[in-house]
């Protein structure tokens, strides 16, 4: 384990202790259960090239209206490379309940694979010093590593049962001391499967 990962683990921590600090502040509400979540995301971006499209899902668990946790996989896709694809497993806290519209953190842990046609230029420093082949070597080349994963959005709810999600993340990829940072803002369609309303029951 890289001292950079081992730094990110304190990181990672400090979200979930921070929505456990969110859910404990959250008042009781009669007509909560915890629930599933299913979404598809699209958007942009910054590597392979600035401006690659993205694509993906992600099913989710609502621990309470606070605090949830999440799996996602993204594929990204640019005409300068073989697509890539990034993993990661996100606990994501809410910082204030604003009706229709929920601000929110996020961050986790993954892994993160980048693959290269052979023979493709402009190869980041971070992968082009691990291929060992001779230049003009025929072939391709793909590398999984570890990831930690930050980002932050806005929770905008539609109905009782569809949410939209304009959100920002920031992948760290990790390996020997050394990692490689990409962006990306995607625009997540959730749907919830809830056993009750989330707000609550008017009197």
């Amino acid at each position: 384990m890289t001292s950079r990962f081992r730094r990110a683990g304190p990181m990672a921590i400090a979200v979930v202790a921070l929505a456990a600090l969110a859910s404990a502040q959250e008042p009781t509400q009669d007509t909560w259960a915890h629930g599933t979540t299913l979404s598809a995301s699209v958007g942009a971006a910054s590597d392979p090239t600035a401006g690659a499209v993205t694509a993906g899902g992600a099913i989710g668990w609502q621990v309470t209206p606070a605090l949830s946790f999440e799996g996602t996989g993204t594929w990204i896709n640019s005409e300068s490379s073989s697509p890539w694809f990034s993993a990661a497993l996100k606990v994501q806290t809410r910082l204030a309940h604003a009706g229709g519209a929920n601000p929110f953190v996020e961050g986790g842990i993954g892994l993160y694979q980048a693959s290269f046609d052979a023979g493709q230029a402009n190869v980041p420093e971070f992968y082009h010093k691990r291929i060992n082949d001779p230049a003009g070597s025929m072939v391709g080349h793909s590398f999984t590593d570890p990831s930690v994963v930050f980002g932050g959005g806005f929770n905008l709810v539609a109905t009782r049962h569809v949410a939209f999600r304009p959100t920002v993340e920031v992948t760290v990829v990790l390996r020997n001391n050394d990692t490689y940072t990409t962006t990306a803002g995607v625009l997540r369609f959730a749907y919830l499967f809830e056993n009750h309303p989330v707000t609550p029951t008017r009197r």
